[in-house]
């Protein structure tokens, strides 16, 4: 069962259930007991035996002590990330080890904005003009998960990150792509790829899955019995090398109900894969490389006449923004396993101008059978107008 923190009380979680759980040490030994009540877990935790945070074996509470954010970085990946899921931690683990490196040597007492801003000034440097990164927004999230992590689990810590820093962080505008791309434009784009990719494609479209999740498609995910298909697991690809994971970005219940043609496709390619592999989609028994998926999908693009769209993920957003239309946002995240509808509106995305000329019309219809009533009536001879 999932915890959060609690603010200014290190050492106490909240469980989903409502119930509090505290942590703390009696004789050396790591303790813990469940309460109704935050006061009770608060009560037990200070009176009974001792309770004694540290970082990397050092006390925050001691003057001798130096404890730098190496030392709390490396206690964060022991006990920050247990409630992320693999997919998430693999994520996180490879931003961090390329941008967070550099503050190693930095006291935690001497952290603050100023050597961010420095370390986002010495981080833009080694960013090539041929790089497609735009800025250090997700990096900076990062960081100020491992400080926010300090501060609620070990000391209190403000946290120095503000507004100014992802501002700093900025390296170029990002430009903003098309992503709904129409359902009847994916036949066309089907035509220039080879059939596997272009079954992938389909059913990451039908599924409103990410590519990850598709790619991922095996024989433990697939129930043709119950004509279900489990998108609980996924491939992440680090350095270009897929890795499958247990478990999709945000561990949310996504079982979709296996249609006809998805069905059909599926059968034919586990007809068709070699001997002893798991994956529907594979290249010679192995797993896909995301770059060859993306470049084949790109170019298919452009031949069709759509290279203003690019990428795998205008798939999930054109699905999304399909079912809102269709079936309004209640269905598109139910579509896109989406915890929040807030979440979904940045994906199904539908024209405001749209919107109101549909209100419009439908008001109009109201009105159609009557309209005649509506017209005025003129007296020529008085040039009056009379309703």
């Amino acid at each position: 069962m999932k915890t959060k923190s609690i603010k200014g009380k290190p050492g106490i979680r909240i469980k989903e259930n409502g119930k509090f759980i505290a942590f703390k040490l009696v004789s050396g030994k790591r303790m813990t007991k469940e309460f109704l009540t935050l006061r009770e877990a608060d009560v037990w935790k200070r009176d009974n035996g001792t309770f004694d945070l540290k970082v990397n074996g050092k006390s925050p509470a001691s003057n001798e002590a130096v404890i730098t954010f190496k030392d709390v970085y490396a206690q964060y990946l022991e006990e920050g990330m247990v409630e992320l899921t693999e997919y998430t931690i693999y994520k996180k683990k490879l931003r961090m080890s390329h941008f967070l490196p550099n503050l190693f040597a930095v006291k935690m007492s001497e952290m603050n904005g100023r050597i961010i801003l420095k370390h986002l000034q010495d981080m833009k440097l080694l960013v090539s003009h041929e790089s497609k990164r735009c800025n250090f927004d997700k990096e900076l999230k990062d960081l100020s998960s491992v400080l926010n992590w300090y501060d609620e689990e070990i000391t209190p810590f403000p946290n120095p990150i503000r507004r100014k820093h992802f501002k700093a962080g900025r390296i170029k505008t990002v430009e903003k792509s098309k992503k709904d791309l129409s359902p009847e434009a994916l036949p066309e784009v089907g035509a220039h790829m080879r059939k596997e990719l272009r079954y992938l494609m389909l059913i990451q479209f039908l599924l409103g899955a990410r590519i990850g999740e598709a790619s991922a498609i095996n024989d433990r995910t697939v129930d043709f019995g119950r004509g279900t298909i489990d998108l609980s697991e996924t491939i992440v690809w680090i350095k270009g090398r897929p890795h499958h994971v247990k478990g999709s970005k945000t561990n949310n219940p996504n079982k979709k109900v296996m249609t006809p043609l998805i069905r059909e496709m599926l059968l034919e390619l586990k007809n068709e894969r070699p001997a002893g592999c798991k994956f529907f989609f594979n290249h010679k028994g192995k797993m896909l490389r995301y770059q060859m998926i993306r470049e084949e999908l790109n170019e298919a693009l452009i031949q069709s006449g759509y290279g203003d769209y690019s990428g795998t993920h205008i798939l999930r957003h054109s699905m999304g923004s399909y079912s809102r239309k269709e079936a309004g946002l209640d269905t598109a995240q139910a579509m896109l396993s989406h915890s929040s509808a807030r979440q979904t509106e940045g994906y199904a995305r539908l024209d405001v101008n749209e919107k109101v000329t549909g209100v419009i019309l439908r008001a109009e219809k109201l009105f159609e059978k009557s309209v005649t009533k509506l017209q005025p009536k003129c007296n020529q001879s008085q040039n009056v107008v009379n309703f």
